[in-house]
């Protein structure tokens, strides 16, 4: 149910808002909502509190217009005003980084703006919102705005306690006060109600246990082998004692570097049975990242195949171990499976140690517990019911903790492991032969390579694979996919998940059922077992529902820390000032829905600046996804400098149809966004590059654009030489001609 306001009622209404206070001297300033200034605010020269308010991204939301990327004090241009009047209306003095000048001007007020003025002016907003100051009254008026029942009187309350302590002659000796709804603070924390009996044990120990008492049941299915779990038992014992021959420490890190195979698995499984701990890292990393990374993590022994051996260049003094050549002969005979008693390591103990890229270009080596992972993975099988009779696709890379779960939660289950084809990692033909040839049960990747299944399957669809469930994770689900899915796989059900390689994989979870088309994207889901999520603002206070603010993640499930790291992993990981926790900073945006469920909103390193305004990419491809001949889109910033340009990578909604024209998609943009956010140029792609990780790869797609521009003009500063809308033309028909000659 909805409240709808009168189109011509003057209505109280903003969020609860920062109060930075007075910048320099004391500084009174006109602040009132829906009333009669108080006397200690009302106008006054030399400035204006800071108020940065967040309401304009909640009344956006529900006046259709989209909020994704924005953020309290820090995104959008939510402008409080101060020293204005109806001769200069734009005139304003404060921006949202806490800079302050007395009378800088920031350009004209644009649709998406929230303006407070003084004295007798008025500026219309988006959506209906407007802001009148009059004889010390500050009203705001909504046109038409629907907005959910009670959220009106929950808003004016809060808004009204601050202005009773801005107003009060103690202020400066009190703390503000505390503006987060109590129906909020309940629903916040019954969704972190998680807690549940801690998993004992080690990660891999469920994976033996089911070798003693199955051994002939298949563990790992790959090209050429089909390892039972005996077979896979007994070869990761016998590398297990090599590893412990050769003096490996407990608690030591032991590289794995090859492609994907059987090898990896019993690789990873004699490492944890030596009580050491498994650092994958992908084959054919450049040398310089391989040294690196292997020096810092003190890697003395690195376990490989036979021929990525031959084939990688080596730091000096590394001892290489072939795992196909130190395992060849060996049978699956049950009984050769407890050749000797394994190393213990115990549950708090580090069981892997995963690379992730860096903000500053350095990677950074997330260090994960056996408890923490292991408690990541006994909830999910047991939401899924999993059991022996699953099998799992491991699509994903070693070096991407999605593999974790492949590994580790299905074979501990008694599932068996299918791996695709050295070489056909990326064949969504080959992904759908080895669902159908050996009865695979569990999808695990990231949404757009099971989107790339799906549309294989709309060409292929009988029979229908006997996947019964699909999980996807880290990167926006579009929200058409589910549905698409249940049309070639009826007996399949489609699930979110969210975390971070810094959280034991996964920390949220929900089942994709119905989708409402109107959603802007697939809610994030609530929190897992003895995981906690909290949407915190700048300074450490929760948000209120609708809200957007910080993703902060607690629990068992949280990284020890980055390898040899210890300044990173102070900025990651932080502690709560008001529980004493410990928080994993995700850098991603989030705001609670009144379900109880996260919404995600993108992320915070994503954000560009260009000619001078702050744009969140999220927002614009959001936007961009809702036309109906787009499939998909990405944006990024091309070029260097002044000559940085804001480019729309877009896929057609359907194979071999051409992109909207770029004049159209520019309208459906300028619907919805401020000319500023607008794209200069919108590129056709007939797919999306991923990285390893099956995300879009943002660097290649602006090296495509930057071999179009090549190929087309030869000369880049002719281009720069025209006009904008010259200039956009020309790079429309580089893109068009790429495109052709790659078709």
């Amino acid at each position: 149910m909805t409240m709808t306001v009168d189109p011509v009622a003057m209505v109280p209404i903003s969020l609860p808002f920062r109060h930075h206070g007075p910048m320099g001297a004391e500084v009174p300033s006109a602040t009132a909502i829906g009333g009669r200034a108080p006397d200690r605010l009302r106008p006054g020269a030399g400035g204006a509190w800071h108020l940065a308010a967040s309401m304009v991204l909640v009344l956006r939301r529900f006046a259709g217009t989209s909020a994704f990327g924005l953020r309290i004090a820090n995104g959008g241009r939510i402008r409080p005003v101060a020293a204005t009047g109806p001769d200069d209306p734009e005139r304003l003095a404060i921006d949202l980084e806490h800079r302050w000048t007395a009378a800088e001007p920031a350009g004209p007020a644009m649709a998406g703006d929230v303006v407070l003025c003084l004295d007798d002016t008025a500026i219309p907003m988006a959506a209906g919102l407007r802001c009148t100051v009059s004889g010390g009254d500050v009203v705001w008026r909504l046109d038409g705005i629907g907005l959910p029942d009670g959220l009106l009187a929950t808003i004016a309350d809060a808004h009204g306690r601050l202005l009773a302590w801005m107003a009060a002659p103690d202020r400066a000796a009190t703390a503000p006060p505390d503006l987060l709804p109590p129906a909020d603070r309940r629903l916040i924390e019954d969704a972190n109600d998680t807690a549940a009996p801690l998993p004992d044990g080690l990660l891999h120990d469920a994976v033996l246990a089911r070798a003693a008492d199955a051994p002939e049941r298949p563990a790992v299915i790959a090209a050429g082998h089909r390892l039972t779990r005996a077979g896979l038992a007994t070869r990761s014992a016998r590398l297990r004692d090599r590893l412990l021959a050769q003096g490996i420490a407990p608690g030591a890190m032991v590289a794995v570097v090859m492609d994907k195979g059987w090898e990896q698995v019993v690789a990873v499984l004699a490492i944890l049975r030596a009580a050491a701990i498994y650092l994958p890292v992908d084959a054919g990393m450049p040398a310089d990242r391989l040294a690196h990374i292997l020096a810092e993590g003190g890697v003395t022994t690195a376990l490989t195949t036979a021929a990525v051996a031959a084939g990688t260049t080596w730091p000096a003094g590394l001892r290489i171990i072939a795992v196909d050549a130190e395992t060849a002969g060996l049978p699956d005979d049950p009984g050769a499976a407890a050749i000797t008693a394994d190393r213990r390591a115990g549950p708090d103990d580090l069981a892997y140690v995963i690379y992730t890229s860096g903000s500053t270009g350095r990677p950074k080596g997330v260090m994960i517990e056996h408890r923490a992972a292991l408690n990541t993975l006994a909830d999910i099988n047991r939401r899924l019911q999993v059991s022996e009779a699953d099998s799992v696709l491991g699509v994903s890379a070693l070096s991407f903790d999605l593999s974790v779960y492949d590994i580790f939660g299905v074979l501990g289950a008694g599932g068996t492991l299918v791996l695709p084809d050295a070489g056909r990692g990326g064949d969504a033909r080959h992904w759908l032969d080895l669902l159908r040839t050996h009865r695979v049960t569990l999808w695990n990747a990231a949404p757009m390579l099971f989107e790339l299944l799906i549309d294989r399957l709309e060409r292929d669809p009988v029979p229908p694979p006997p996947l019964r469930h699909a999980m996807m994770s880290g990167d926006w689900i579009p929200v058409t996919l589910s549905a698409r899915a249940q049309a070639v796989m009826p007996d399949c059900r489609s699930w979110s998940l969210g975390g971070a390689t810094e959280v034991s994989v996964w920390s949220v979870m929900r089942p994709i059922d119905a989708v409402d088309p109107a959603w802007p994207s697939i809610p994030y889901g609530r929190p897992l077992a003895n995981q906690t999520v909290h949407v915190l603002d700048d300074a450490f206070r929760p948000c209120p529902v609708h809200v957007t603010g910080g993703l902060y993640i607690g629990g068992v499930g949280l990284a020890r820390g980055y390898v040899a790291d210890p300044e990173r992993t102070a900025a990651s990981f932080v502690t709560d000032p008001l529980t004493g926790a410990r928080l994993y900073r995700t850098g991603d945006l989030c705001r609670w829905l009144p379900s109880g469920e996260l919404e995600f909103l993108g992320r915070v390193d994503q954000q560009l600046k260009l000619r001078g305004f702050r744009i969140e990419p999220g927002e614009i491809e959001a936007v961009l996804r809702e036309h109906d001949g787009v499939a998909d889109a990405v944006v990024a910033a091309a070029g260097e400098g002044r000559d940085r340009r804001l480019v729309a990578f877009v896929l057609p909604a359907a194979a071999g149809e051409t992109a909207p024209d770029p004049t159209e998609l520019r309208a459906h943009l300028a619907a919805r966004l401020p000319r500023y956010m607008l794209p200069d140029l919108f590129y056709p792609i007939t797919a999306l590059p991923l990285t390893a990780n099956g995300k879009a790869d943002r660097r290649r797609l602006v090296q495509m654009l930057d071999e179009a521009t090549t190929t087309i003009t030869g000369v880049i500063d002719d281009i720069l030489a025209l006009s904008d809308d010259e200039a956009a033309a020309l790079l429309q028909t580089a893109g068009d001609a790429q495109t052709e000659a790659r078709s």
